[in-house]
């Protein structure tokens, strides 16, 4: 993501809100080879950081809607819920949003 473009992006729109797609979604992409794990990391890892940094400096009171995959949360073998969840572990428990 080229910061210098989305900072004159965000000058011009003055944007209420973001709806961030702008990663490359593919899981097996990202494991062909080190150079496609390297595009991945930088296309989401920096591009997101450079929209973070975007609304910061120029739009504080922006809200960011940031997608992701079940990819991201894993596969337990429980539902996962909308909203707060209750979890105990080891004999703590806490409320997760």
């Amino acid at each position: 993501c080229d910061f210098e473009f989305l900072s004159e992006t965000f000058k011009s729109f003055e944007p209420d809100s973001v709806v961030h797609f702008g990663e490359q979604r593919s899981a097996p992409y990202s494991m062909i080879d080190r150079s496609r794990a390297v595009f991945t990391q930088n296309n989401n890892v920096i591009g997101t950081l450079n929209v973070l940094f975007a609304i910061k400096e120029y739009r504080e009171e922006c809200h960011l809607v940031k997608l992701g995959t079940m990819g991201e949360y894993g596969t337990p073998n429980i539902d996962i819920e909308e909203g707060y969840i209750t979890i105990t572990h080891n004999g703590r428990t806490d409320t997760l949003p």
